[in-house]
């Protein structure tokens, strides 16, 4: 990365140099300012979300001055030696020589930055935060139609549990394979906007799943865009890509409340396959 950074200061393009590496504008920003600057990683993602900041930033000049300086001798030696760095872009800017100028560069260049990373800039944070609530109003929206009572991640907060999947159900249910192995009890339900491949899966199984499942049993976590067939490697952890339908759905039946125990004393309950069913 320094090497990055003395390219950039020596006039390269930021856009440039990342295509030239392979690198994610949002990411190559992100390491720049933490170098030349030396600012968290914390003040750095305030610095994506508003650039302005950076005008404020005086106390981290002294930074900046310091890899302009040795930039500048740095190619001074190799001029002197007859030698170049490596060329930089046919879209270069001037090299910058001063901390004001490098600083305009910057604020400029983190704007640019965001526009053009469709992976790793605050917008697509914020997308992926907007579609994960949006799936998880969806699975609340298909339990409350499944007549499945379960208790949300907020009321779990609120009742002091300190892992929340998105659903804890109340009354654990069984969903049929489809596989067509034995059907596999859900004590919980986690949704994910996301497409499950094996990195994203192994992450959120050390760091989630296996959490709940030592906590309330087995479960299902819903991959809503779907997931890489052949990860199912945790028998307590059951992956979907839609919610099960309701004849895929075997829980026990509720009493009537307004009949109360007389149905009970007149009715066993049964195990039910969608619908509730007495006998």
């Amino acid at each position: 990365m320094p090497k990055y950074c003395s390219r950039y200061l020596a006039g390269e393009d930021i856009l440039d140099l990342c295509a030239d590496v392979d690198f994610p504008p949002c990411l190559m920003i992100r390491r720049m300012l933490e170098l030349l600057l030396k600012l968290s990683k914390q003040r750095v993602g305030d610095v994506l979300k508003d650039p302005s900041q950076l005008d404020a930033m005086t106390d981290k000049q002294s930074y900046l001055q310091e890899w302009i300086t040795a930039n500048q001798q740095q190619q001074q030696k190799h001029s002197q030696q007859g030698q170049q760095l490596q060329q930089p872009s046919q879209n270069t800017c001037s090299a910058s020589n001063s901390v004001s100028e490098v600083l305009q560069r910057l604020q400029a260049d983190v704007v640019r930055c965001v526009h053009a990373d469709r992976s790793y800039s605050p917008f697509c944070d914020m997308a992926k935060s907007l579609a994960g609530l949006e799936h998880e109003a969806l699975l609340c929206e298909k339990l409350q139609q499944a007549d499945i009572a379960f208790w949300s991640e907020e009321q779990l907060r609120e009742r002091g549990l300190f892992k929340t999947p998105d659903a804890l159900l109340q009354v654990p249910i069984c969903v049929r394979n489809p596989s067509g192995e034995s059907p596999h009890l859900v004590h919980w339900i986690d949704s994910k906007a996301c497409f499950g491949d094996d990195r994203t899966h192994s992450q959120q199984l050390e760091g989630q799943y296996r959490t709940y499942t030592n906590r309330y049993g087995p479960g299902l976590v819903i991959y809503w865009f779907g997931y890489v067939q052949g990860l199912e490697n945790d028998p307590d952890v059951m992956m979907l890509d839609d919610f099960p339908a309701q004849e895929d759905i075997l829980q026990l039946p509720r009493l009537d409340p307004k009949r109360g125990s007389e149905q009970s004393e007149q009715s066993e309950p049964v195990v039910r396959l969608g619908r509730s069913s007495t006998t």
